[in-house]
């Protein structure tokens, strides 16, 4: 073992052998949290929770101890990272959200209930490198070359595209991402006819000719396949009439999926003939045979 792995593990030792101890990590929280925190902190129910969270490629640079306690009347977390190496991290800040995000992570694979909210976890970093003082930022966004753009997009309210109360007026001002859009608001409708008869031209015009035509060719047949209950030669239809241009690929598509039909209705039939056949007395092999089915479906249907 090299020298730098035995200082690492001399200093994790000793982390662990203090920090497991709960008479010391309560007052190591007493000192270090604040009085504002220790007020919401009930430090009397401190739980020594036996996780790291530390990737492997970091194990031997710092170690991590997690407590859980009740934080605000409900169960919260505790989460101390010590820093071994005597050189900083830049983006420690970065670090230390990546393993809060694993203490959430395991917090929500624990729970049976499935919680709605996620628990407090008050996460600190213990260093004593030496650079003195500690030389970076501890803020997450100042790990970014855009902070305030990223205060924007992850820190307050997500960006939300909801489609369900979005007007089908508006999508074609979306250009070739409309007819994704309108896919997605109307997939799961039983019967997307009705849609498809109000759709707008130009939000199908602007993916004809894109790729050559092979995204067209992919979003409908996107849409004959999803939409198990429209009627094929309707949809053809409306469509045909949206983009008379692409008429070729509208009846390649229209004929695969018939013929897919037609051969999805004669494997109904085979398994169910298959099936009588067994009822008879039939072996396996035999009733293969007589219907071109694998062996391996026909001993599925014992």
């Amino acid at each position: 073992m090299s020298k730098g792995k035995e200082v690492s593990a001399t200093h994790d030792t000793l982390f662990r052998g203090s920090m497991e101890n709960v008479d010391i990590a309560r007052d190591f929280f007493v000192a270090h949290l604040g009085e504002g925190v220790l007020k919401r902190v009930r430090l009397n129910t401190l739980k020594l929770e036996s996780s790291t969270f530390i990737d492997e490629a970091h194990k031997e640079l710092r170690s991590d101890i997690l407590y859980s306690a009740t934080v605000d009347d409900r169960i919260g977390y505790l989460y101390l990272v010590v820093e071994h190496q005597s050189t900083p991290d830049k983006l420690m800040a970065f670090r230390l959200l990546s393993y809060v995000c694993r203490v959430w992570q395991r917090h929500l694979d624990q729970r049976k209930d499935t919680p709605d909210q996620l628990p407090a976890v008050l996460p600190l970093v213990m260093y004593n490198g030496t650079a003195s003082p500690y030389p970076y930022s501890t803020h997450f966004l100042d790990c970014f070359a855009s902070p305030e753009l990223i205060r924007e997009f992850l820190f307050e309210q997500f960006r939300l595209i909801d489609l369900t109360v979005m007007p089908d007026e508006e999508m074609p001002s979306h250009k070739k991402a409309a007819f994704m859009e309108w896919l997605e608001k109307h997939i799961r409708e039983r019967d997307i006819l009705g849609a498809l008869e109000k759709l707008d031209a130009d939000i199908v015009g602007e993916i004809k000719d894109l790729n050559n035509g092979s995204y067209f060719r992919f979003a409908i047949k996107y849409l004959l396949d999803k939409s198990e209950a429209v009627d094929i030669d309707k949809a053809v239809k409306l469509l045909k009439n949206k983009v008379p241009d692409r008429e070729d690929d509208i009846m390649t598509i229209a004929q695969a999926f018939e013929q897919r039909g037609i051969e999805k209705g004669m494997k109904k039939n085979a398994l169910e003939v298959a099936r009588n056949l067994l009822k008879m007395g039939l072996r396996d092999e035999d009733v293969a045979k007589a219907t071109k089915l694998p062996v391996s479906e026909i001993v599925s249907l014992h």
